[in-house]
């Protein structure tokens, strides 16, 4: 109820992002304790010292000793986890190796945009920067200053990488299938070797295809209720929600917490490729879809997150 108070018809965006927020960081540390964690959601009350009426219990998140942790359906493949812990009790693990991204393995490709045959942009594969999970959590805050420089192509494409992240969630088909981001706007402002405009994230194809042309600063700025940092950043991801994909009224829930998860993702993301993040909840929602080319009926936006080289 004090979100309601606060916030009014906004509070139950904020609270789910909020909730996947935490539910992200708890996967990620019970990943690197070895712990299974899964997310789940949670129906309403019926948890101690919760009612149910002033406040709601939003998702959980369960650690599991044992190697296979029943999550519902059968999963196709195996849970990703970092490689044992060697010595006594090591607890930290570098982000890109809890996330499963391959620095060193991959072919380094020439760190310059490439055309698809969707007339998007190829992302390069490149090394990682990482970072210790624990500094990074511990470091974690909003930054609402201007972008000091470029962001390079390929710290962009280890950004992604990093939000795309396949994390365990009772609420995904399979319970293990990769995060692919089924409804992610790019919007670039200033990254090297990508025209300003709005691009659909394709994850799996690691591509941007584009969905409209350069936009308006003024217009981005005005649309997130003045808050003109946003439109001094390299680049803003948008997440949004697809209802003609929905499947029941629950699934909006699970997108809030979904986006509140990613977010994480892309503020621990940022910090590892040296940029700075801001989640940004408030915005009108018409206004917004039209500067990302979504059409703000159907695709709506959730959440929105800056993305600023330090």
């Amino acid at each position: 109820w004090r979100s309601a108070w606060k916030y009014g018809a906004r509070a139950a965006r904020y609270c789910l992002l909020d909730a996947g927020h935490l539910a992200g960081n708890l996967l990620l540390a019970g990943e690197a304790l070895g712990l299974g964690p899964v997310a789940s959601e949670v129906a309403g009350g019926g948890l101690p010292s919760i009612d149910g009426e002033e406040e709601v219990a939003l998702a959980a998140v369960a650690l599991h000793t044992a190697t296979d942790v029943p999550i519902g359906p059968a999963r196709d493949e195996p849970a990703p986890r970092p490689a044992e812990a060697a010595g006594e009790g090591r607890q930290e693990y570098g982000i890109a190796q809890l996330l499963g991204i391959k620095s060193g393995a991959h072919r380094e490709r020439a760190r310059t945009a490439t055309a698809t045959g969707d007339g998007g942009v190829e992302l390069p594969e490149c090394e990682f920067p990482g970072g210790a999970l624990g500094d990074l959590i511990l470091g974690r805050h909003s930054y609402r200053g201007r972008a000091r420089a470029a962001l390079p192509l390929a710290s962009l494409a280890a950004y992604l990488d990093c939000v795309a992240w396949r994390y365990p969630a009772a609420w995904l088909p399979g319970g293990w299938q990769r995060n692919l981001l089924s409804d992610a706007t790019l919007i670039a402002l200033d990254v090297e070797g990508l025209e300003s405009g709005a691009y659909r994230y394709d994850a799996g194809g690691r591509s941007l295809p584009p969905t409209g042309p350069g936009l308006d600063r003024g217009e981005l700025a005005a649309a997130c209720m003045g808050q003109r940092f946003v439109a001094e950043a390299n680049a803003v991801l948008l997440l949004g929600y697809d209802f003609s994909t929905a499947g029941s009224d629950e699934d909006y829930r699970t997108a809030g917490l979904d986006a509140g998860i990613v977010g994480q993702l892309a503020y621990l993301g940022a910090g590892a490729v040296g940029a700075g993040c801001c989640g940004i909840g408030a915005f009108f929602d018409d206004e917004l879809a039209a500067v990302a080319g979504v059409d703000g009926r159907e695709r709506v936006a959730l959440y929105a997150l800056t993305l600023a080289a330090l």
